[in-house]
């Protein structure tokens, strides 16, 4: 090799495995555990999880391999051949590999090397992608290196470009680094206990109950041009019934998984467009009231639902919002956190639950909405506008 070249393979190779260190430092959140089960997660399928073990062994052999320049390669595709000795490893680079980008992203350098590592290694180059076995075995999968190398460079990449020091994605700012907040992120999560089912399934029942009760009260605008009239008058979010059926019949079909990562501990809860039938609660959000008040569990999975129907999420503070989801069917107007407060603060009853009753209006009903409530007072209010 040439020195440039020399130098060259001995950069990518030093970024390579700055990247695959990275991992190993944000393996709480990107690579899985042998011996842990694992829940599947629906919109990512095609996605290959891996466990600290192989990463570990990649680098190690990466470490350990002796990089040379291949210029007799027949096959013009080839990226590099591979050469096993008694006592070292050889990696041959062919042409191919010197027209790869530098930076880890689909078709590049780091992402070759570590496809020839785990072609080393001796994973198959046949069979199907890891998808229900993975649950169970996240070692033991018949994934091929293809597959190993695209989960660097797709599903753990960055997606968001760095600017001014930083990825704006995640704001991580070691350029030679994999993102928190990747895909891979999301494509797993520990199998939740039955008792974890039982409260999640207790918790969306709950609020099922609390929006079917507001329609029994009848709490809500009959229609947008009522709900948005009286918006202006009272000073508060008022939603129609139309929306309180949406969001009802979107609850019913979702699912509430738990995620005990949390990239920031001030989060509640998030949801995701490639699974948009979830809901992913984080530790904070057991800590929250466990019926309608402010800062609720119903309000946040209530905040979630509307936001998954394209409802701006805007206090960030709250829970996790996807940037991707804001982009589909904004609303002019009203925002998920307002209809969150419509439940948590206008529609909840004044008083606390006590001796099987709520003082404020008699309700027996835990799970329910005020019938005396602020939103009550706003609907009168705006029927005397009227006459």
């Amino acid at each position: 090799m040439t020195m440039e070249e020399d130098m060259k393979v001995m950069e990518v190779r030093a970024r390579t495995l700055c990247i695959l260190n990275d991992v190993l430092k944000k393996k709480e959140r990107l690579l899985v555990e042998t011996g842990v089960k694992y829940e599947y997660i629906e919109g990512f399928e095609d996605c290959t999880n891996i466990c600290t073990e192989l990463v570990e062994n990649i680098i190690a052999t990466l470490q350990n391999a002796t990089l040379l320049k291949d210029d007799s390669s027949e096959n013009g595709d080839a990226i590099a051949n591979v050469y096993l000795g008694l006592d070292n490893i050889v990696i041959s680079l062919c042409q191919a590999f010197w027209g790869k980008k530098e930076d880890l992203r689909f078709s590049s350098c780091p992402g070759a090397l570590i496809l020839m590592a785990a072609n080393i290694l001796k994973y198959c180059t046949s069979g199907t992608l890891w998808k229900e076995d993975r649950i169970s075995e996240p070692m033991l999968h018949p994934a091929t290196f293809d597959d190993i190398s695209a989960t660097f460079e797709v599903w753990m990449n960055h997606k968001g470009d760095y600017l001014d020091g930083s990825y704006s994605c995640c704001g991580e700012k070691t350029r030679d680094s994999v993102c928190e907040e990747s895909e891979m992120r999301f494509s797993f999560l520990p199998r939740m206990s039955e008792d974890q089912k039982r409260l999640a399934e207790q918790t969306k029942q709950i609020t099922v109950n609390i929006l079917l009760d507001a329609q029994r009260k009848r709490l809500l605008a009959e229609r947008p041009d009522i709900s948005d009239a009286m918006q202006s008058i009272v000073g508060f979010p008022v939603i129609t019934s139309e929306l309180v059926t949406k969001l009802t019949r979107k609850l019913q079909c979702m699912a509430l998984k738990i995620d005990s990562r949390p990239r920031e501990k001030s989060m509640f809860a998030y949801t995701h467009t490639k699974s948009p039938n979830v809901i992913y609660l984080y530790p904070l959000f057991w800590k929250e009231k466990e019926y309608l008040g402010r800062g609720s569990r119903p309000g946040t999975i209530i905040l979630q639902v509307a936001n998954t129907l394209g409802y701006r999420h805007i206090l960030n503070s709250a829970t996790l919002r996807q940037p991707e989801q804001t982009k589909q069917h904004q609303m002019d107007s009203l925002t998920a956190d307002d209809i969150c407060a419509a439940f948590e603060v206008y529609m909840n009853h004044s008083k606390e639950y006590s001796d099987g009753s709520y003082s404020c209006c008699g309700e027996t009903a835990q799970d329910s909405v005020c019938e005396k409530s602020i939103m009550h007072s706003g609907l009168l209010e705006y029927e005397l506008f009227l006459q």
